[in-house]
């Protein structure tokens, strides 16, 4: 970090740094500290999901259920079949679903642009486009007698694709859905009164399938987390070798 040299008398000379090399040695010790400190904390937060997760009380059958809630739980969890009340669908694929959702899509003539040396050529290529979506859902799904309005659901994990159907001139609606009257499972948080807030719904999921769902996440955001680290450090880097 000192310079040396021998001086004019033969003695050892000794400089500080420049005032810009100890400040890129900050930012990057700043840097690399704060990516360790993120990662941290980028684990502990997905691991607190999965531990949370692993400790909600789980209901398999109607008695337990209403232990449950009888015990004043909040959160909780239902395994079992689901049903809608009223299963939606649409007429080329049936009504047979607590959610159901309509993408048309058109084949577009794209242009792509190559430059090489000085030369520039233009190319064309096809692509499906989303030009317009439609979504339907029942208005409540039943499990071990519970009655769950579908404005409080979000399906994470159920909702496959059902079929395209082709109607010529370019054009297509390609269909998903989650099927009614299927086993898995259904995380529930309730409010103070009792009212449902919110649920998940995973479709032929059980307890262990959630669990390794979201531990696989936790991997995902942790891989995304360094990919973004290496980013910055690449960009204050660059920025630090300008300084020195």
């Amino acid at each position: 970090m000192l310079n040396e040299y021998k001086g004019k008398s033969g003695k050892r000379v000794f400089h500080l740094p420049s005032r810009r090399t100890v400040v890129a040695i900050i930012i990057a010790v700043m840097l690399v500290a704060g990516a360790i400190a993120g990662n941290i904390g980028v684990y502990n937060l997905c691991n607190r999901k999965v531990q949370e997760l692993q400790a909600m009380p789980v209901a398999t059958t109607e008695q337990e259920l209403d232990t449950i809630i009888a015990s004043g739980e909040e959160n909780f969890i239902i395994c079992g079949i689901f049903q809608a009340d009223n299963p939606v669908g649409y007429p080329d694929v049936g009504r047979e679903y607590i959610y159901a959702k309509e993408n048309r899509e058109e084949r577009v003539r794209h242009k792509r642009s190559h430059t090489s040396g000085k030369i520039r050529t233009t190319s064309h290529y096809y692509s499906w486009d989303v030009v317009g979506t439609e979504e339907v859902r029942c208005n409540y799904i039943s499990a071990l007698g519970l009655d769950i309005p579908c404005y409080t659901l979000t399906i994470p994990a159920g909702v496959d694709k059902i079929t395209t159907v082709s109607t010529g001139d370019n054009k297509r609606y390609v269909y998903y859905g989650c099927r009614d009257s299927q086993l898995g499972a259904i995380l529930v948080s309730r409010s103070e009164n009792g009212a449902i807030r919110e649920a998940e719904l995973y479709s032929g999921m059980n307890i262990q399938d959630i669990v390794d769902d979201y531990s696989k996440q936790n991997v995902r955001w942790i891989i995304v987390y360094w990919a973004c680290c290496c980013l910055v450090f690449l960009i204050a880097f660059t920025f630090i070798e300008a300084l020195v």
